[in-house]
């Protein structure tokens, strides 16, 4: 006779009707909270995917000079902007659709606003800014200069992720 590839004991273990009453642990409670940790994180990922947004922001100058609100950015990083951008300043949000004006040249020794708008802004000597009107801040008369943040482009991970427009 043909001796069997699997043992004469295992063979009767498994043929024993006891053993069909007992469970098979499958998984833990530990192993359960892994999964759920998985799926809440894939879920938070998804919903980022669909409803956030990635901003380009770059720091700028707002000054407010007879009654006038202008803001002063880089010319290079703000000519990357697609058409409008959204300058804040004290919370209050002005949405500009065409910053791109011809760049200035900062000259402090020439101009002293120039002086000004470096020592608020960090920006340096002989470098290019644009500097566009933004409307006035009913909120504030008086004249003031302080930090801006311009948004230059909102991007949704969705459409970044795709390839879609990015404007």
């Amino acid at each position: 006779m043909k001796e069997s590839v699997f043992r004469k004991s295992s063979v009767e273990n498994l043929s024993k009707p006891e053993q069909l009453n007992t469970y098979i642990k499958s998984a833990t409670p530990a192993t359960w909270a892994i999964l759920a940790a998985i799926i809440l994180f894939l879920g938070a990922v998804f919903a980022w995917i669909h409803f956030g947004c990635i901003y380009t922001r770059i720091n700028g100058v707002a000054v407010q000079k007879g009654g006038k609100l202008y803001c002063f950015a880089d010319a290079g990083e703000l000519y990357r902007a697609k058409s409008s951008v959204k300058v804040t300043v004290n919370g209050k949000d002005y949405v500009v659709d065409n910053p791109k004006t011809d760049p200035i040249k900062l000259v402090p020794d020439e101009d002293a606003e120039h002086s000004l708008v470096m020592s608020v802004g960090g920006f340096t000597s002989n470098e290019w800014i644009c500097k566009f009107e933004l409307g006035s801040d009913a909120d504030n008369t008086e004249d003031y200069i302080q930090q801006a943040i311009v948004t230059i482009e909102e991007i949704r991970p969705s459409t970044f992720l795709t390839g879609g427009d990015h404007g």
